[in-house]
């Protein structure tokens, strides 16, 4: 019994303790006076949502109430420049983060925006409901239960710059190393200019390396664990995936399917060059609102994997050169298809069509 209650003890700390994930700060806390906080409120919201304007204000009112027990950040998963670009319009004191990944959204799943959510400084919920609703009473009721106090960094983890370090020091004497990971992972893949680091379960690192849509991966739900993998840039990743799944003793089964598919004609593209965009200052190479896709510094091949999960659909390269990896800037709505079609053809010269036709999946078994 004693050694049950000491397991239930250990797996409680692990949650309790464990850091809420963000990419980036693009501004720090200007109302707080303290370095360490009782309570964390998260405040999700989007560029776009004009009720978000008139809840930063609230939030900032709230904030200089509470400048030293509270702490209130508000994260978006939009790109940083165009978050700049709104805090210009829309001037704030409040920390403002960004988490690229959607992994906070995915697991919070707010109705609408802006949403909130007050954390104690143990990472436990403690309320959540729109952000407005938040009251000075709450906060006050709140602060006596809970004594607890952590600074910024211990109550948030910044991936982007762990995973960047992480990098910079990672020495990889093999064309690929990975190490299989207990928990499930929001897909991500970072880089520097000699390795790549491709993270999150097997299907999507797989969908990564050969940019097909993840629905064109098909494998047993046994088989879809969760990978970090790293790899030499230089190594072309078709022989990535091969090296990768002999390791893993898994057999790829290449096999045809019927379905709806973009397909590309891009025998003749005239391609932006890399002077449209300068995003210098700015580690993401995409920008992606509700509509439209822009992207830095960019290869077709890149392009379309991104694309391919937008909409959901396979996509059928026509032409196949070394032209298809060299970077571009591209500029691109992909919403409505009609709009899309007109895009890749005015643009680029790249004949679009969506199609009934035949397409290739990969099936994984075990060898």
């Amino acid at each position: 019994m004693k050694k049950i209650i000491i397991l239930i003890f250990i797996c409680f700390s692990q949650l309790t303790n464990s850091q809420i994930k963000l990419d980036e700060f693009v501004q720090q806390p200007e109302l707080t006076t303290s370095n360490e906080h009782q309570l964390f409120f998260i405040d999700l919201w989007a560029t776009w949502c004009v009720p978000c304007v008139t809840a930063k204000k609230y939030l900032g009112v709230i904030q200089e109430q509470f400048p030293n027990e509270l702490l209130i950040t508000s994260i978006t998963n939009e790109n940083s420049i165009k978050v700049n670009k709104y805090l210009k319009r829309n001037p704030t004191k409040l920390a403002i983060a960004i988490d690229y990944n959607s992994e906070l959204n995915n697991k919070i799943n707010p109705p609408s925006f802006p949403y909130g959510v007050m954390y104690n400084a143990q990472g436990d919920i403690i309320w959540e409901g729109t952000s407005t609703n938040l009251k000075p009473y709450m906060i006050q009721k709140f602060l006596r239960k809970h004594q607890v106090k952590k600074t910024l960094n211990e109550f948030f983890e910044i991936v982007k710059i762990k995973e960047a370090k992480e990098l910079i020091n990672y020495k990889l004497s093999e064309p690929i190393h990975f190490v299989e990971l207990v928990d499930n992972k929001t897909f991500r893949r970072i880089e520097n200019d000699s390795i790549i680091k491709s993270e999150g379960s097997l299907q999507m690192i797989i969908s990564d390396l050969t940019k097909m849509n993840a629905n064109q991966i098909i494998l047993d739900e046994v088989l879809n664990k969760n990978y970090t993998l790293f790899f030499k840039k230089e190594t072309p990743e078709s022989e990535v995936v091969i090296e990768f799944l002999n390791s893993l003793d898994i057999k790829l089964n290449p096999k045809t399917s019927t379905g709806k598919v973009l397909v590309l004609d891009n025998t003749n593209t005239s391609y932006w060059d890399k002077n449209q965009f300068d995003w210098k200052s700015n580690s993401q190479k995409f920008l992606i609102s509700d509509t439209d896709i822009e992207a830095d510094n960019v290869s077709l091949n890149d392009l379309i994997f991104k694309l391919t999960h937008l909409i959901n659909l396979p996509i059928i390269l026509k032409y196949k050169d070394e032209s298809i990896f060299q970077p571009h800037d591209w500029q691109l709505h992909y919403k409505y298809e009609t709009f899309m079609i007109e895009n890749f053809f005015d643009n680029y010269n790249i004949s679009a069509e969506i199609k009934e036709t035949n397409y290739t999946v990969f099936e994984l078994t075990k060898s």
